[in-house]
């Protein structure tokens, strides 16, 4: 039972780090910022007020992930905390943006 704690310690202490430093910190500090640097063909996007629980269970879950990762992979020092989730960060950002940049990339390797 001390693993399940430490893991639902992990990804709760994680969520709230997330949700602060990505959620609050670019959600709403900076939402002025990069509303006014959107290109010219995005100005008519009506922007609605973000779901903040949604954003945190989303935290919540990424965090679970990889607390659960750093589990099972039996994590114990920073040197291997640190290349895991590098590692697992790496992964799941090239995951997010493979449908967005998919289609630009294939467009430019046939020379569209």
């Amino acid at each position: 039972m001390k693993m399940g704690r430490r893991i639902i310690l992990g990804a709760t202490v994680g969520a709230v780090v997330i949700f602060i430093q990505a959620g609050l910190f670019f959600g709403f500090v900076f939402a002025d910022f990069f509303a006014s640097r959107l290109p010219a063909e995005f100005a008519g996007i009506n922007r609605t007020a973000p779901n903040v629980p949604m954003l945190f269970v989303a935290d919540l879950l990424y965090a679970g992930m990889l607390a659960f990762l750093f589990a099972v992979a039996r994590v114990n020092t920073f040197r291997r905390g640190a290349g895991l989730g590098m590692e697992r960060g790496t992964r799941c950002s090239r995951h997010v943006e493979s449908p967005m940049r998919g289609p630009m990339l294939a467009r430019a390797a046939v020379g569209c």
